[in-house]
């Protein structure tokens, strides 16, 4: 029987994951790269936003009432869910705007009066300056997206 708790503090969220309940996010939340204290664990956002950096592991995972998980820019964001995984109605997963600030990344666009777009599991388009080159993978993307190109 899963029975679902609040996390109240670190030492309690410690006690939780070596008893393997679940975990309920209800405020404002960063888990860090290095963190690894909720992998393996049953996890729920609850209304609240979860801010979740590199790879990490849980058992199942839901977003409801109005949750949402997003991860630092640049960071990146790696979900391994060996169980179930639900986002509820109006809940969501955002990594936009996560990515490269404009002018850098591997794919960036060229600079110009009509700078280029980034390039990223594809070329970026051509402005009066060139779109950025193609890196990463189209079909299963891990780095994050390229800037577009800065006008002048």
């Amino acid at each position: 029987m899963n029975r679902r708790v609040r996390v109240c503090g670190i030492v309690f969220s410690l006690i939780m994951v070596a008893t393997g309940q679940a975990v309920v996010f209800t405020a404002a939340t960063q888990i860090a790269v290095d963190n690894h204290t909720y992998d393996g664990t049953d996890v729920t956002v609850d209304g609240c936003m979860l801010t979740i950096d590199g790879a990490h592991g849980f058992s199942n995972f839901e977003i409801v009432n109005g949750g949402s998980v997003t991860h630092s820019p640049s960071a990146g964001l790696l979900l391994a869910i060996s169980g179930d995984m639900a986002v509820e109605a109006g809940a969501s997963i955002s990594v936009d705007g996560k990515g490269y600030a404009s002018g850098s990344g591997p794919g960036r666009g060229g600079n110009g009066s009509n700078a280029g777009g980034a390039g990223h599991g594809g070329k970026g388009g051509n402005g009066s300056a060139a779109g950025g080159g193609v890196y990463d993978s189209l079909d299963d993307p891990s780095m994050p997206g390229s800037g577009g190109g800065v006008g002048v």
